[in-house]
């Protein structure tokens, strides 16, 4: 593997980790999401804000559809990790690649993402309802 490969590998597993994180993101916004506040910008004619209050709403459409592209990534990025560290670490590349992983899922898919978007819960729900509404579709 050369130096550009492990890179681009690397590169790879942080953008679907990234990715993770947005979908954990989106899954506390929608929790935290205040009703009052979408209602109110939907009835200004904000479209993305009556898309997040109808998904704030029916939080199984949501939630689920959330839950299964999240873990898509995760996988992803686990099953590239392995790939890569299985070139270096051979059989032992399994728990190594679970060690890390798990970490960095963890730390910067999970918990930071919903640190920081817990203040933003409207802004979110907002920023992502067209996006969750294409997927809801996609994933029926």
């Amino acid at each position: 593997m050369t130096v550009f490969e492990l890179v681009g590998t690397i590169l790879l597993i942080l953008f679907l980790v990234a990715i993770s994180a947005v979908f954990s993101a989106t899954e506390t916004a929608y929790f935290a999401a205040s009703k009052p506040k979408l209602r109110a910008k939907a009835k200004l004619g904000d479209v993305s804000a009556a898309i997040a209050e109808y998904l704030r709403n029916h939080m199984e459409r949501a939630i689920s559809t959330i839950l299964v592209c999240s873990t898509m990534f995760n996988n992803y990025a686990n099953s590239v990790a392995t790939n890569l560290l299985y070139q270096y670490f051979g059989e032992s590349s399994e728990i190594i690649t679970t060690i890390i992983m798990t970490l960095l899922i963890v730390i910067f898919a999970e918990l930071l993402p919903k640190f920081f978007v817990i203040r933003r819960a409207e802004a979110v729900a907002i920023g992502m309802a067209k996006i969750l509404k294409f997927l809801i579709f996609v994933v029926k």
